[in-house]
């Protein structure tokens, strides 16, 4: 096998796990890969961690950097990754054994800018949920030779960010530059942005070992969790510019809608302060980007539900937080 990888490892106080997460590299069939790691101001013992790993294996980089957001740590790993593809592996999940063996194999078959692996959810001792290709009725033999049509399979989560990525295009697109404007989320925004600039996605049956956290900050209320609303902003902005076609913006709207119900749902739990910052972001997504961009053509074409609730919430934001009250009655 000619083909290596540069796996992507950011690491945030991940002391409890990070260990499991490099041995699952170290165990695989194929040696063909290299491990950056980037602490991402970590406060535990992680560094020291990763430190221990340098000195026993050349093929592990330890890069350290402020806290800034994992995206912007795979951003700067990807910065100085020679080798044909990139890999995404975050410091609590694992690999299974033939991982870069079937990922590399799968590259070398297809040449495909993006390779998309099957996820086990629920590894470790946590609740066990159907893999991702059963979910959604995925083949692991299946290519999509459009990146419109990745895009589109996206939303929602139909196709997923644990992606193994052709360097180059990776470093064309996988930037600081569009990963800095969220330490929570913009890692979604680059994904979705590179399954578009793609031209050729290939699926694989390699097993991406996800670990559900019931303590992590997408399950947990948290003012970081408003930049749902920025990215969704930005991935509206960037299809009307590419001119996506409008049933692709009816699914993002339909997102959208949700997340703003979502986002006041969160907003009513905090108190004072964030309560009104809450809803001062909320309030400026759906004035300056949602109200605006939701033309009468996306109207036009939802089905006849869809397009009641879109006519509904133009007349303004009181519309969803009815919703809201309606829900907790």
């Amino acid at each position: 096998m000619s083909y290596e990888v540069t796996v992507l490892m950011p690491i945030y106080n991940a002391e409890r796990y990070l260990s499991d997460s490099i041995n699952s590299l170290l165990s695989q069939t194929c040696n063909n890969w290299k491990l950056i790691c980037i602490d991402d101001g970590s406060t535990d013992s992680s560094k020291q961690i990763v430190e221990s790993y340098c000195k026993k294996d050349n093929r592990i980089t330890l890069i350290c950097q402020k806290n800034a957001g994992p995206a912007v740590a795979r951003a700067k790993a990807i910065e100085l990754a020679d080798t044909e593809y990139v890999s995404i592996l975050d410091s609590d999940d694992a690999y299974s054994p033939n991982y870069i063996e079937l990922m590399l194999k799968r590259a070398e078959e297809t040449k495909a800018d993006i390779i998309v692996p099957d996820v086990e959810f629920g590894y470790g001792n946590t609740t066990k949920l159907p893999n991702m290709f059963i979910q959604h009725n995925l083949s692991p033999d299946l290519i999509i030779n459009n990146g419109l049509d990745a895009f589109s399979m996206t939303f929602p989560w139909k196709l997923h960010g644990w992606q193994m990525i052709k360097t180059k295009l990776a470093k064309k697109y996988y930037t600081i530059e569009e990963a800095s404007y969220s330490k929570f989320n913009s890692d979604e925004y680059i994904t979705r942005l590179l399954y578009l600039k793609s031209t050729k996605i290939a699926l694989c049956s390699a097993l991406y070992k996800y670990r559900i956290d019931p303590h992590s900050i997408t399950r947990t209320n948290s003012l970081k969790k408003l930049d749902y609303l920025t990215t969704l902003s930005k991935l509206l902005q960037l299809s009307i510019q590419e001119k996506v076609p409008t049933h692709i913006l009816i699914n993002i709207y339909n997102d959208f809608y949700s997340t703003i119900i979502s986002m006041l749902k969160m907003a009513y739990t905090f108190h004072d302060t964030n309560r009104e910052i809450a809803l001062k972001s909320i309030e400026h997504s759906y004035s300056e980007c949602y109200l605006p961009n939701l033309r009468y053509k996306i109207i036009k074409q939802a089905n006849l539900k869809t397009k009641i609730k879109f006519i509904m919430s133009k007349l303004g934001l009181f519309t969803f937080k009815m919703q809201v009250i309606c829900l907790d009655i």
